[in-house]
């Protein structure tokens, strides 16, 4: 059988809110494994699949990828993709990079256009293209506090920094709190960013035990003795992996076992804007202690890569503004 003019089994595709690109790759492993599609069978050139559903060609090679990740495909250039005869693999769920959901009727491009058309009215274009001071000028300082503020109140701009991206921050501030080698307590489960960053840099990781609230602080503590620990990780809300949101009396005892030991507190926090409403950050529970992250690309878009930084005091901001 050669299916390259056959086209029924991308029709219907299934009617749920998964992107259309996997719709695709469903449809297809779908055929494959009923048999309606077999081993050696030749499949129409993208952009006629393209047409055919009436989308965009980046959308059938997106499908494309991931079904030549799944083993569904293969590709052989001046010949065209086929149906493998190997058996299929199953998806590995990626949870190191997410993207926030369009906002609910708003057009984000447009009011990204507006947002730089008016920028440009306010600053030269020659200005905003230069070199900028480490912790940020300070009118964005001031827009990070305001920001900053549903987390811990309006701070002053000394102790707020800005950066490209809540990773860049994130880097910034364990490598001004910590010397290679040393251990970062985290949950057991954690962000795979810091796993990625701690192995770049020579940091090592100690996993916390937890319980259905989070982190507990008796085990907590057993670590921080254990491993002599200094900084502590935590992803309070919407916590990746498990998107669990840490309730406050479970914070509020973190916060006071942190004091206890001496503790400085790393609080990654891109999500809190998605939800109506969140316990108290640990900026505002441990104002004294906490390093507080949020960024714009998580919880807008991507394409607004900044996000902003809380730390304890003006000193703080000062040797984290040396490594960004």
């Amino acid at each position: 059988m050669n299916s390259e003019g056959d086209l029924s089994w991308l029709s219907p595709l299934a009617e749920d809110s998964q992107p259309l690109y996997l719709k695709i790759v469903e449809a297809l492993a779908t055929a494959r494994s009923i048999g309606r599609l077999q081993p050696g069978d030749r499949l129409p050139p993208q952009r006629e699949l393209a047409r055919f559903l009436g989308v965009d060609l980046t959308t059938v090679t997106r499908a494309f990828t991931e079904a030549r990740r799944r083993n569904l495909i293969d590709a052989t250039a001046g010949r065209g993709t086929f149906i493998t005869p190997g058996e299929p693999e199953e998806p590995i769920l990626d949870l190191s990079m997410n993207i926030p959901p369009a906002p609910s009727g708003l057009s984000l491009p447009a009011l990204i256009r507006s947002g730089i058309e008016g920028l440009l009215k306010r600053f030269s274009a020659e200005a905003l293209l230069s070199y900028h001071p480490g912790p940020g000028s300070p009118a964005e300082r001031a827009a990070g506090s305001y920001w900053l503020a549903a987390a811990g109140g309006r701070l002053p701009v000394e102790r707020v920094a800005l950066g490209s991206g809540a990773q860049a921050l994130l880097a910034a501030v364990l490598l001004s709190q910590t010397r290679e080698g040393d251990t970062i307590l985290t949950d057991t489960l954690t962000y795979p960013g810091l796993i990625a960053l701690a192995q770049a840099t020579g940091r090592k990781l100690a996993g916390a035990g937890r319980d259905d609230d989070g982190m507990r602080p008796d085990h907590l503590e057993e670590a921080a003795r254990r491993y002599r620990a200094r900084v502590l990780y935590l992803n309070p809300t919407l916590h990746n992996p498990t998107t669990l949101t840490m309730p406050e009396g479970r914070r509020r005892d973190l916060a006071r076992m942190a004091g206890r030991l001496g503790l400085v507190i790393v609080e990654d926090d891109p999500y809190s804007p998605l939800q109506t409403a969140s316990p108290p950050a640990f900026l505002s529970l441990a104002p004294d202690r906490t390093f507080h992250l949020a960024t714009l690309a998580k919880c807008i878009s991507p394409f607004l890569r900044t996000a902003f930084l809380a730390a304890p005091d003006a000193k703080s901001v000062e040797r984290i503004a040396a490594t960004i």
